[in-house]
């Protein structure tokens, strides 16, 4: 079914290796996966040597990963917004409305009987998707 393959394409696929907790970084990318590293090794030095100096870096670290991760975030939803409302490849009979992803997303959960607050529990929406057949 189109869910999964637009998730994965949106939101990459884990290796499955350790459970996600529930963690909300899937708009992450490279630039704030290294602002955290770099934040967190600040944070390390300043807890080992108690300095000002460290501190005063360690809250730069932060305050810079927190501006950046704003905007991160923002263009993330907004391309995930953005490949819901493309429209879905295909032919179409006369006078149909052309057909968007949110359309077809729709439609799978119908077929699922699934509904929205499903879809806001990342435990529940697991589950269900989980076991949808691709064809």
């Amino acid at each position: 079914m189109v869910i999964k393959r637009v998730g994965g394409e949106m939101l990459g696929k884990t290796s499955r290796k350790k459970p996600l907790d529930d963690k909300e970084t899937w708009w992450w990318n490279d630039e704030v996966k290294d602002m955290v590293k770099a934040k967190r090794e600040a944070k390390k030095i300043w807890e080992k040597y108690g300095q000002q100096e460290d501190k005063e870096r360690y809250q730069r670290h932060k305050k810079q990963h927190q501006q950046r991760d704003s905007g991160v975030k923002t263009r993330a939803m907004e391309e995930g917004m953005r490949v819901m409302q493309m429209e879905v490849p295909g032919g179409r009979a006369r006078g149909r409305p052309k057909r968007k992803g949110v359309d077809i997303v729709r439609e799978d959960l119908r077929d699922k009987k699934l509904s929205e607050d499903d879809v806001l529990d990342r435990a529940r929406w697991r589950k269900a998707v989980g076991n949808i057949d691709p064809t």
